[in-house]
């Protein structure tokens, strides 16, 4: 029996799709490892957001060819979708697949176990349908990360992801609630809504409201999250579907990028600022115990010192539970590479230490407010005396004891702030 190890790189929308890949192996009789050594095929599943990423996915595939010259590489993903002449000249790929045919990939080795011969599968022309995946079991043990749709219309300028991914396509709805309820008769209790772009899911006459509320009525299912979601989906009568929700836990993720209409403008996004602070209002007056959490891009080209105070502005603002603060990286294929007023390097390391601070004052005010509160955690996994687990608003929870709560949710109350999170004690 051969053994397959699955090295996954990027987002959640990857790592739904590599525990994918390890289904379609492990169905047909391949034995899937978790550990690096003693490995007949390795599978990488690559990701190229930034130049950084890239740089990730090379290693990478170098560092496998050393581990174990003789194992059978594959890759695939969206860095082998943009550059799979790159890799091609490496010299080292067996197999490549792109954003596409990744449920063939075991068809493709058993055809290179045949015939002996490196194939490239990589198609410059992305598929207009959705790719459905062979999923029956889900590799983590406490969620479950759900893919609803692949592709983005935005076109932002500084992204490649509509070019590694394509436009739009959205999975069957009845797709969809299948898997969930044989992950949630399996025992999942949470589960994760993810996509590339989660808030343009249409299904017919189903949008992604209408789909969360089917998802709330499946058995089994006691937590639902949302990946990354647009500002245009907040109207009001879609925020109020939302509170309405059983099981949706109320943590959202509402990508603002900066806090300068200039900069949105020039990224092509395609909100202002003022849509942002109004969104985020209308999260906390419906459901006010919402943790938001968020992305900002510091360094954008013609970013100056008043964009810049915009974005420490909007922190101040919002309260938030987490900016992920990201210093701005030039990709090329994108619009926003030949942009002129390119921002040095220290300017955005300065910036991004700067706004660091900021987003850790915030984190701590938000965190604060909640001391004293009783929460439902779901619990996860120990580490030294504490069991850890998240709060439905995405706080760390932390709790001493000498029990097994995995997979466990138990109702607890905040009694201190603690590390990244709070200390609690079960009710």
């Amino acid at each position: 029996m051969m053994k397959v190890y699955v090295q996954n790189l990027g987002c959640k929308v990857n790592l739904y799709e590599a525990q994918a890949i390890k289904n379609s192996f492990e169905q047909r009789g391949y034995e899937v490892k978790e550990d690096f050594d003693d490995i007949d095929v390795y599978v990488i599943n690559t990701c190229t957001v930034t130049n950084k990423s890239d740089s990730k996915s090379r290693q990478m595939i170098s560092k496998v060819k050393k581990k174990n010259p003789d194992a059978i590489i594959i890759i695939c993903g969206c860095y082998s979708q943009i550059n799979s002449k790159e890799i091609e000249e490496m010299d080292i790929a067996d197999i490549i697949v792109g954003t596409q045919g990744r449920n063939k990939i075991a068809d493709y080795l058993e055809e290179y176990l045949n015939l002996g011969e490196k194939k490239n599968y990589v198609e410059d022309n992305i598929d207009k349908n959705y790719e459905e995946l062979l999923f029956d079991k889900n590799f983590d043990s406490t969620r479950a990360f759900i893919k609803i749709e692949d592709g983005c219309n935005n076109f932002c300028s500084y992204c490649i992801i509509p070019y590694a991914r394509g436009r739009v396509r959205s999975r069957k709805a009845d797709s969809i609630i299948k898997e969930i309820e044989t992950l949630a008769k399996d025992g999942y209790k949470e589960f994760v809504i993810t996509g590339i772009q989660i808030t343009d899911y249409e299904d017919n006459d189903i949008d992604l409201i209408k789909l969360l509320e089917m998802i709330d009525e499946v058995p089994g299912v006691e937590r639902v999250r949302l990946g990354s979601i647009q500002p245009k989906l907040l109207k009001d009568e879609t925020v109020e579907r939302l509170a309405k929700l059983k099981h949706l836990q109320h943590q959202f993720h509402l990508s603002l990028q900066s806090g300068s209409n200039k900069v949105l403008k020039l990224m092509n996004r395609k909100y202002t600022r003022e849509d942002y602070i109004e969104n985020t209002s209308k999260i906390y007056k419906a459901m006010p115990d919402s943790a938001i959490t968020t992305d900002i891009i510091v360094g954008f080209p013609e970013e100056d010192d008043e964009d810049f105070k915009e974005s420490i502005d909007i922190v101040k603002k919002i309260n938030f539970l987490k900016v992920h603060v990201f210093r701005y990286s030039r990709r090329k294929g994108t619009k926003a590479y030949d942009m002129k007023g390119q921002i040095a390097e220290s300017v955005k390391k300065d910036r991004a230490e700067i706004l660091e601070e900021y987003q850790e004052a915030s984190r701590h005010i938000f965190i604060n407010k909640f001391i004293g509160n009783e929460f439902e955690v779901l619990f996860e996994e120990k580490k030294d005396e504490y069991f850890e687990g998240y709060t439905s608003n995405y706080i760390r929870a932390y709790l001493k004891t000498d029990e097994n709560l995995h997979n466990q949710i138990i109702k607890v109350k905040a009694v201190e702030k603690f590390r990244d999170g709070i200390l609690v004690e079960r009710i």
